[in-house]
């Protein structure tokens, strides 16, 4: 028997495009022991006479409380896992975090053995999705040296791992300045030396190099060249160990139109 039960009503719950606004869900479905049928963002409203439409505004305070409860109460990988999900694009993963983060306040920790239920699956894999892609930009990044001295690359990642990679690159280069910029969500994390911000950035950002950096581009391909052995050239363990959807910023496959 569960703890909190909620009932299922035809309501579909709108929030903004932030995590905070998805805990803010949480509080709500406890509030009134209610689980909608469906959670979107509000720019994807579309109002019909079938479901009944409830916005809720962000509320940081009742956001923490529920995140410290998580954390406090529950425990276990609990949060990382919504939070890491929720970074995922699957236009239906608001749904399943919700389901998920409301079936652990009933069940624990242990939440994650209920793989029976779809959207603990859903949550897991999405979650595992975010953590590797976040991975796998530590060793992809390429960062280009400007005549400000400041640190500059692009990335395009499926995932919206900006504020993982950027916890990681702020205790690695902590000294110097820099900036990551996500072209496809058109945003960036920005690091003054000391601390780092994600801002918008609606327009492409024009640098210019510095002057060694064209040596340290040379130096990355000449690399490159040297630790492939042309007779024991294998393309697919290549585009395994290095996808070519992530080679399109990378230094040592700048200007090359054509790579297995």
């Amino acid at each position: 028997m569960y703890k909190y039960k909620l009932t299922e009503k035809d309501i579909i719950l709108a929030i903004d495009d932030s995590f905070e606004g998805l805990l803010c869900a949480v509080f709500y479905c406890f509030k009134t022991k209610t689980m909608p049928i469906n959670i979107i963002e509000n720019d994807k409203l579309q109002l019909n006479m079938v479901f009944e439409y409830k916005i809720i505004k962000t509320d940081y305070e009742k956001a923490y409380r529920v995140a410290k409860s998580i954390k406090n109460n529950i425990k276990g990988y609990v949060y990382q896992n919504a939070y890491k999900a929720f970074l995922n694009p699957d236009e239906n993963r608001l749904i399943k975090i919700l389901k998920y983060i409301c079936l652990a306040f009933n069940v624990g920790k242990n939440v994650d053995n209920y793989k029976t239920k779809p959207y603990v699956l859903d949550v897991l894999k999405m979650s595992r999705h975010a953590k590797g892609e976040a991975h796998l930009f530590l060793g992809f990044i390429r960062f280009i040296k400007t005549k400000e001295n400041i640190y500059y690359c692009k990335i395009e990642p499926e995932c919206d791992v900006l504020v993982l990679i950027s916890h990681h690159f702020q205790d690695r280069l902590k000294n110097e300045k820099w900036i990551i910029h996500d072209m496809k969500r058109k945003k960036a994390a920005v690091y003054n030396g000391s601390s780092f911000i994600i801002t918008d950035i609606n327009f492409n950002i024009n640098i210019e190099k510095a002057d060694d950096e064209k040596f340290y581009t040379n130096l990355w391909k000449e690399f490159y060249k040297t630790i492939s052995v042309e007779n024991r050239e294998n393309p697919k363990l290549k585009r395994n160990m290095m996808p070519k959807k992530y080679r399109k910023y990378m230094t040592e496959f700048d200007n090359i139109e054509n790579y297995d």
